[in-house]
């Protein structure tokens, strides 16, 4: 089967499964959005598709935020104690 396909096809798994996961607020979902946007850029930029690379760069910078929000949040509660 094609890299390509067989990419594609695990960076759509692993949005569903990362969107269910940070639904659910487990921090594995942002992590596994990383890697998903990582994975996404990877494809496109080996199909020449730039317009999508610099979407998967927004991804990216996207799921580095819910990381550091959802670490903003735990620390939070970890001091008040909520």
């Amino acid at each position: 089967m094609d890299r390509i396909v067989v990419l594609s096809t695990i960076a759509a798994a692993l949005a569903i499964v990362n969107n269910t996961l940070v639904r659910k607020k487990m921090w594995q979902g942002w992590v596994g959005s990383l890697v998903g946007a990582c994975l996404f850029t990877y494809v496109n930029w080996l199909t020449g598709a730039w317009g999508y690379v610099g979407l998967g760069v927004f991804y990216i910078g996207n799921a580095i935020a819910g990381i550091r929000q959802w670490r903003r949040d735990l620390r939070a509660i970890v001091v008040t104690g909520e």
